[in-house]
């Protein structure tokens, strides 16, 4: 203990030394900054003065070049570059009227526009929104608006054309031709630029008024300074400048009134304009003179301060440490004791520890990557991260390994089924899995040798995905060509060693990620309008659309077959009915999605038929959702079985064991005897007294079998007779009545009430057509 005492205190004292050392530094700085920066000072600034002197000019600079944008924008007008030059707006009110709305939108167009002219050199005049069209009177006026045409530019920057000799400022104006690529110009636009908006950015160059901000043009005279009026400095400084010193010097110093000012001049030669500010030295250096002063006097108080403190301070550095130790000393290596006189050794012990570990780490980690990278992509394609934006995508995707940066993306999408008439098949069975598995690395060894970046996932069942990410954005046609060959390859390999037949769906190109999703989404959806005839196919997402089919025709008959063996409950009858209904549907069209549509139609038709039989769809089905079922099925065999397993089947045992026979031989009896007594007056009393039973039990199980009650059903065997008389004879409505075993106004009302017309409008309607 007393030499870990001891070691203590050496530490603690160690610590105020460097405490005091640490300070000495801080006010050394100080008097150096204060005694011999001085010239550093002054180069920067001159350096900060110049950029904001150059950033100002910049702006000014993009102002004026906007202003000649918008100029040429109406310049380019067709009453500007057409009409005026053909005809005289004297003499046709609408182009007046239209040339007058235009300068007046061109002088709002842009703050810098202070006044807007167009000069017509045909008749001599001047024409602007606010005065009108005004004819040049003068002589010497004339000459000079009819010299700005002579120039060999299109449009240019002109000074003092329409300023008073006596005014303060020179004015700038802009003058464009019309037309402007026109050998004889019948005028131009003369654009005056508003002073006090450049005033107001000088302003900026000089916030405490305290020096000068002006722009002067070639012959030294006042285009902007600022204020009202140049002030003594701006003008001292002005003809200190016009004696030609200093021409070529971008900043320089000019002593006047007992201060020296720092002066930066920029000029744009192609406008013809020199920016000059002036600020006094004093006011730069304030801030770097003071911040000096501070840190001398800082450095005196930290001084004591740290001398007080740091003796406190020493027992709050330590305690990291010593909280380090504690965290390691119960996951220490080894089973050694601890050394409390070396803590740092011990440190480094447990650091070395923790490296390895985190080594080791990284090294499972990266064993796992690609099945990381898989179920990323997986989760990706499946929307899973929409909410993510693209730039976050981009990320996730790198820590996982993909480059993305200047890339284009594809995601194919490949199916695998059985070839058309194979037998034994593996769609029904249990290799799935491994043929899934084989054409997984079937397709990523071809493709690692053609393609930069790929990566390939079993998204589901018998489905693959392949992301390709291509370098470069560039020709997009070249690379799709590229997909396609890709996607042939990959079928003749598939096709040659699996003996499967392949549907690719080849997604189309983009540089977004985020648009991957729905990409694949719309791939999905077109393998649903794959052609079931065909064996290999390629669609290329570029060029598909979904197909309105117009022409597809739902075989009704085949359905109300298949309706009534499956009433009769007849599995095998059924199953012959179900595979001649999918043979229409076939031949209607090849098409998987009409055909599954079809195949729906009539799972909704059977399960509308039970119900109506008084079937419990959850106990003969259970809780499988048999929509969902049906539309995850991708060939007629697979349908078909599905049929017999899902479908007829349990239907057949369920009615094995809740319906007799006896009772659907009786009601099989009841209805010859309807078809064949229809016409007298037959009931349900008389019906279940001629097969010796009663009438509860006859008419539940009449319901059972046939979907319909008792009069339900003689109704319409009835009203079938009748439509089958109304259109093959011509006997009169009220014979046809009594034939059919009704008298003959109960038969119109019956009538009327289930074919929504009466006898003699339905044979009206059948003359008709």
């Amino acid at each position: 203990m007393g030499k870990r005492t001891e070691r203590g205190r050496l530490f603690r004292k160690n610590l105020a030394i460097v405490l005091f050392i640490s300070s000495v530094p801080m006010a050394l700085i100080a008097f150096s900054t204060y005694l011999i920066s001085s010239k550093q000072i002054e180069r920067e600034v001159d350096y900060t003065h110049q950029l904001r002197l150059i950033q100002t000019a910049d702006q000014l600079k993009e102002q004026f070049g906007q202003v000649e944008i918008i100029v040429s924008q109406y310049a380019q007008q067709d009453l500007f570059q057409n009409q005026l030059n053909h005809e005289s707006y004297q003499d046709n009110f609408r182009l007046a009227q239209n040339m007058f709305e235009l300068l007046t939108r061109l002088n709002s167009a842009d703050r810098m526009i202070k006044r807007v002219q167009m000069y017509d050199k045909r008749d001599d005049t001047l024409i602007s929104p606010d005065e009108g069209a005004r004819a040049i009177v003068n002589r010497q006026d004339r000459d000079k608006y009819a010299a700005l045409l002579d120039s060999g530019e299109g449009f240019y920057w002109k000074f003092g054309v329409t300023s008073n000799p006596d005014a303060p400022l020179t004015s700038m104006t802009l003058i464009h031709k019309l037309p402007v690529i026109a050998t004889d110009p019948y005028g131009a636009f003369i654009i005056d630029l508003d002073p006090e908006e450049m005033n107001s950015l000088l302003r900026v160059l000089n916030p405490e008024n305290s020096g000068a901000a002006f722009i002067l043009d070639d012959q030294m005279d006042w285009i902007a300074n600022g204020a009202a009026s140049a002030s003594p400095l701006a003008a001292a400084l002005r003809d200190e400048m016009a004696k030609g010193k200093n021409a070529g010097a971008s900043s320089f110093r000019f002593d006047w009134d007992g201060q020296t000012y720092a002066v930066g001049q920029y000029e744009l030669p192609k406008v013809g304009l020199k920016f000059i500010t002036a600020t006094p030295l004093s006011l730069l250096s304030r801030p770097t003179i003071l911040l000096s002063r501070l840190m001398i006097v800082a450095s005196f108080a930290g001084l004591v301060i740290a001398f007080l403190l740091s003796w406190v301070a020493t027992n709050q550095l330590y305690r990291p440490i010593n909280r380090l130790v504690g965290l390691f000393r119960s996951k220490r290596i080894g089973s050694g004791s601890h050394d409390s006189r070396d803590e740092l050794a011990f440190i480094e012990k447990q650091w070395q520890h923790l490296t390895y570990e985190s080594r080791e780490f990284q090294e499972r980690f990266e064993n796992s990557l690609p099945a990381l990278r898989n179920a990323f992509l997986i989760q990706f394609v499946d929307g899973q991260y929409y909410v993510m934006s693209e730039q976050e995508i981009r990320k996730r995707m790198e820590s996982y390994g993909w480059k993305v940066e200047s890339r284009s993306f594809s995601f194919t999408t490949i199916e695998l089924f059985d070839l058309p008439g194979q037998e034994n098949g593996f769609s029904g069975g249990d290799d799935k899995q491994p043929i899934t598995f084989a054409a997984a690395n079937i397709v990523e060894e071809l493709l690692r040798s053609r393609a930069q970046d790929v990566s390939v996932v079993n998204i589901q069942g018998m489905s693959l995905g392949i992301f390709l990410a291509f370098e470069g954005v560039g020709n997009k046609e070249q690379l799709k060509v590229k997909l396609i060959q890709l996607s042939e390859e990959i079928i003749h390999y598939l096709y040659t060693m699996l003996k499967v037949n392949v549907t690719i769906g080849v997604g189309k190109l983009t540089d977004q990620l985020k648009s991957i999703p729905d990409l694949y989404a719309q791939a999905r959806k077109a393998h649903r309008f794959r052609d079931l005839d065909a064996v290999n196919q390629i669609i290329d997402l570029d060029g598909w659309t979904e197909i309105d089919y117009d022409g597809f025709t739902y075989p009704m008959t085949a359905e109300k077959e298949v309706l009534q063996a499956l009433r009769t409950s007849d599995t095998g009858e059924t199953m012959r009915l179900i595979e001649s209904f999918i043979a229409e549907l076939h031949a209607n069209s090849t098409q998987e999605f009409y055909v599954l549509q079809g195949m729906q139609q009539l799972l909704g038709s059977i399960h509308y038929t039970l119900i109506q039989s008084g079937c419990n769809l959850h106990e003969i089905y259970g809780v499988g959702n048999l929509y969902e079922e049906l539309t995850g099925l991708r060939n007629s065999s697979d349908v078909l079985s599905w049929c017999r397993s899902r479908l007829i089947e349990p239907y057949m045992r369920w009615v094995a064991e809740t319906q007799g026979m006896k009772l659907k031989q009786l009601v099989e009896q009841v209805i010859m005897v309807i078809h064949r007594e229809y016409m007298t007056d037959i009931t349900l009393e008389s019906c279940a007294d001629l097969q010796g039973t009663y009438m509860k039990k006859l008419s539940l199980g009449f319901k059972q079998v046939t979907g319909m009650n008792f009069i339900d059903y003689l109704t319409k065997v009835r009203l079938d007779k009748a439509k089958e008389l109304l259109r093959e004879t011509d006997s009169k409505i009220h014979d046809i009545a009594e034939q059919v075993g009704y008298q003959p106004s109960y038969f119109t009302r019956i009538f009327k009430k289930y074919e929504g017309k009466t006898p003699g409008q339905y044979r009206g309607a059948l003359g008709q057509s």
